[in-house]
């Protein structure tokens, strides 16, 4: 309490006396560096000796001795002046010297018309009330939606397409697994075990070889075989 105390006494007493202080300073500033072996000298001797710092080292050098007089007698002498100038009445607007102006309606906004008799209010509109379904309405359509269940397709039920046989032309041989006919091709030299199942064969059929033919009679049998039989009409072809 005691250093703000004194702090606040500093900057009362400067408040008043910082002009005087900042120009004596400018003056003997002035002085040290017009004459610095002179008068200059003694002053900076003179201040060097007091407690002040940095006086001491910079009394050596006038231009550095002036600098700090200038920076000690300057900046804060004035600082503390205009701190303690009080300030401009002028300058600050009070709320009390700005006239209220009256609003033109409780809510600030343009004044509501004054009716009329002739003002006639139009009739505000009401909506249709939405109708709303019927129970029997509804508890049909509910009995129509669950008792109808949706159909199942079932693939395996479907019927399976039978294939078309495609008929092959054998130039008048019977029909075998083996394609043998009569429209040309190798002949054919040696009969399969279950030949005779689709050929109507002789009776000696499998005691004969050689190539297998037709006889005349239309029975089958080896080439030379044929001679009981109406003799060889054709050889029988791959």
């Amino acid at each position: 309490m005691v250093v703000i105390a004194v702090v606040a006494a500093i900057v009362f007493v400067m408040g008043f006396l910082g002009p005087v202080i900042a120009a004596a300073g400018l003056v003997l500033a002035v002085i040290v560096l017009a004459d610095p072996a002179g008068l200059g000298s003694r002053l900076r001797r003179f201040l060097g000796d007091r407690s002040l710092p940095g006086m001491r080292s910079a009394s050596s050098s006038a231009l550095a001795f002036s600098a700090l007089l200038v920076a000690y007698s300057v900046p804060v002498p004035l600082g503390a002046f205009a701190l303690s100038q009080p300030p401009d009445a002028g300058s600050v607007a009070t709320t009390s010297n700005v006239p209220v102006q009256p609003s033109a309606s409780p809510l600030g906004l343009l004044p509501a018309p004054t009716p009329t008799a002739d003002m006639t209010v139009p009739p505000v509109p009401t909506a249709p009330p939405t109708p709303s379904a019927s129970p029997s309405a509804t508890s049909g359509l509910a009995l129509s939606v669950t008792s109808t269940p949706m159909p199942l397709i079932s693939f395996s039920a479907l019927p399976s397409p039978t294939p078309t046989p495609v008929a092959v032309n054998l130039c008048g041989a019977p029909a075998n697994p083996w394609g043998y006919n009569f429209c040309g091709g190798p002949v054919v030299t040696a009969a399969s075990s279950n030949f005779c199942k689709y050929f109507v064969c002789v009776l000696l059929f499998w005691k004969d070889a050689g190539n297998l033919v037709q006889c005349g009679d239309g029975m089958y049998s080896h080439a030379g075989a044929c001679s009981s039989h109406g003799g060889t009409r054709r050889s029988l072809r791959a």
